[in-house]
């Protein structure tokens, strides 16, 4: 029986966990451990959430395609979209090189929280932003939360403003008037009766079929923005200039919206909770089909949008096409993907949230008030973002501001700063985190100042 921490365990550590890099510090109480497996004190049925939201069930379930799908549609949001107006701030050289720095340091912080899910979590499948962060600075861990539901609600909120960007447009040009045109009234349909459904799913394997479907829609738009760049003969009325290399203060204020491009760090846990067969090269295999299914799609899109119109493209690129029945059907498209993506941002803010008030409420008394709060969470969740949705029209605001706060927290901060106090030993990789978290410090207070300043 080996002993790992403060708790023993009937599994045997493997050989190939004996390399310098193995040793995490592992701070578990028994109490914790049998909170986390055992049953309600009440001997009732009482439904139990993982870190994401999700009711708990034999884990080990989701496929390694269900996972890529998943992971790889939180990638592929609303900020796809504002990437060709992000280049107009860069050039076509400098913002492929920030796509491809920040795919990279993505990946690695990605790495990093799958490390730590496997090596602490692969008995219990209990990882989470909360647990992980507990365990590396337990006085901070609330905040961790609190940066995950803001950052995964402010996308929401993107997405939303998203659909309301594109759906009237598209609308319009299928010959559709009066109300089907209303903005307001567009978002406010989809938001309760498709997205609202959507985001009650217990599980987030669940979404794997939306998921697929977005990752068709995205490949469809992408090919739509490519075949247009190519078209000489396109009716553009305003068409801008280009350049290989641009800096200045509009290329700081639009970084964040790089960096947002690739956070999907919420789900992470989620994934390797449910992951049949968890393993590290499972996991990276995962991670790096995901990123580089994004490194190539927005490369694609960038560099088409920017292609088309220059310094003249607007944070959606979309909202510069003249009407043609592939840019409606990219619209639709589009709406359908953020649409399928929003249940994808709920989870991992709803458990955060839940988290949240656990720890000032206290746990639970019984199943009823356990789903009573789950539901009120996921209601209140919709609502607010609806409401901001109606009042805001800017996306690359709302992409910036959440790209340089919430974003930069659980894509480079928490993972390297969690990794870097978990490993005892110095390795390579402990000194990597640690420049990650350096990195995630330093963007945080530098480009909210450039935001705000603009």
């Amino acid at each position: 029986m080996a002993t790992i921490g403060s708790y023993e365990s009937n599994e045997q550590p493997s050989a190939k966990d004996d390399g310098p890099g193995a040793p995490l510090m592992i701070n578990m109480s028994p109490d914790e451990m049998e909170n986390l497996t055992g049953e309600s004190k009440e001997g009732d049925q009482m439904v139990r959430f993982d870190d994401h939201g999700n009711a708990i069930k034999e884990p080990g379930q989701a496929s390694m395609f269900s996972s890529i799908m998943n992971l790889s549609n939180t990638i592929l949001g609303a900020g796809i979209l504002g990437l060709p107006h992000a280049f107009a701030s860069s050039g076509y050289v400098l913002g492929s090189a920030f796509l491809v720095f920040f795919a990279c340091t993505s990946t690695f912080g990605l790495h990093l929280l799958a490390d730590v899910s496997v090596r602490r979590h692969a008995v219990t499948r209990d990882a989470s932003f909360y647990n992980v962060a507990q365990a590396a600075f337990s006085k901070g861990a609330l905040v961790i939360d609190v940066a995950v539901a803001i950052k995964c609600f402010g996308v929401s909120t993107a997405y939303l403003i998203v659909i309301g960007d594109l759906l009237p447009p598209a609308m319009k040009a299928m010959g559709l008037s009066g109300l089907a045109l209303d903005r307001r009234l567009v978002i406010t349909i989809l938001q309760f009766a498709i997205i609202a459904p959507l985001c009650t799913l217990r599980r987030l394997d669940g979404l794997r079929f939306t998921s697929t479907m977005s990752i068709l829609f995205v490949t469809f738009t992408s090919i739509v923005l490519l075949t247009f760049s190519a078209d000489k003969d396109l009716d553009v009325s305003d068409r801008g200039s280009t350049e290989h290399v641009v800096f200045n203060y509009g290329t700081l204020t639009n970084l964040p919206v790089f960096i947002f491009g690739y956070t999907c760090q919420q789900n992470i846990f989620s994934i390797s909770n449910d992951l049949k067969h968890l393993t590290m090269p499972r996991m990276n295999a995962i991670i790096g089909t995901s990123i580089s299914t994004g490194l190539i799609t927005y490369l694609v899109i960038a560099i088409s949008g920017y292609y088309v119109f220059g310094d003249a493209v607007k944070a959606n690129v979309l909202n510069n096409y003249p009407s043609h029945p592939l840019i409606t059907t990219a619209r639709l498209m589009m709406s359908l993907l953020v649409t399928f993506g929003y249940p994808l941002q709920c989870f991992p803010s709803r458990y955060s949230i839940l988290s949240i008030i656990k720890n000032v409420l206290g746990p639970p008394q019984d199943a009823r008030m356990e789903n009573r709060r789950w539901m009120i969470v996921t209601l209140c969740f919709c609502i607010l973002s609806w409401f901001i949705a109606m009042i805001i029209k800017d996306l690359g605001k709302v992409l910036a501001v959440v790209g340089a706060t919430g974003s930069t927290t659980i894509s480079y901060i928490l993972p390297g700063y969690t990794y870097f106090k978990l490993q005892r030993e110095w390795t390579l990789k402990k000194g990597f985190a640690l420049a990650l978290f350096i990195l995630g410090v330093i963007t945080i207070p530098c480009t909210l100042t450039f935001i705000f300043l603009e």
